[in-house]
């Protein structure tokens, strides 16, 4: 598993250099990543969503403490909302209140992202990114592409480490 705050630092320097304010990431664990984008991007808002259930790589001990540590983010963050929820249950709320970026820096497979995707892609503003790790996993990169192709907007082309950015 690549490292959350290397791969929220390189998207912090792509966001830096976009007219972003507001954001939405899925998948914060401990918030390692979140307090990354929080001090490199000024945002006015940021919405981290994970439902924090056990599975085969944390028990329910652990996720309780990745759960303690992203909720004492607030403390530092007044910007910063933390949802306990399903991934695609939050999409469909957020579909009316989208964002100037989604984060998906949570662990997926291109059967979660063929799902997901075409609801979160609803949970930004028209022309926001949306970005995710896995760019150079094929069968990710397709479910992507065929999101792209579908829906408009371009990826892009600059190199961000494992990250795709998608320009919707």
């Amino acid at each position: 598993m690549a490292d959350p705050i290397r791969r929220a630092t390189l998207l912090a320097q792509f966001l830096k250099t976009q007219n972003v304010h507001t954001g939405i990431e899925y998948g914060t664990r401990k918030g390692d990543g979140t307090k990354v984008l929080l001090e490199l991007v000024p945002l006015t808002s940021l919405i981290t969503i994970d439902s924090w259930l056990p599975d085969h790589h944390h028990d329910e001990n652990t996720q309780d403490q990745h759960k303690a540590q992203a909720v004492a983010l607030r403390l530092q963050y007044p910007q910063l909302s933390v949802w306990q929820m399903d991934a695609l249950a939050a999409a469909i709320i957020l579909q009316q209140h989208p964002a100037d970026f989604v984060y998906l820096d949570v662990t997926y497979n291109s059967q979660w992202l063929a799902r997901h995707l075409p609801v979160i892609r609803t949970n930004v503003k028209h022309g926001g990114i949306i970005a995710g790790s896995g760019k150079h996993r094929c069968k990710v990169m397709d479910v992507v592409n065929q999101n792209v192709h579908k829906y408009g907007g371009q990826i892009n082309k600059a190199s961000y480490g494992s990250l795709w950015i998608w320009t919707a």
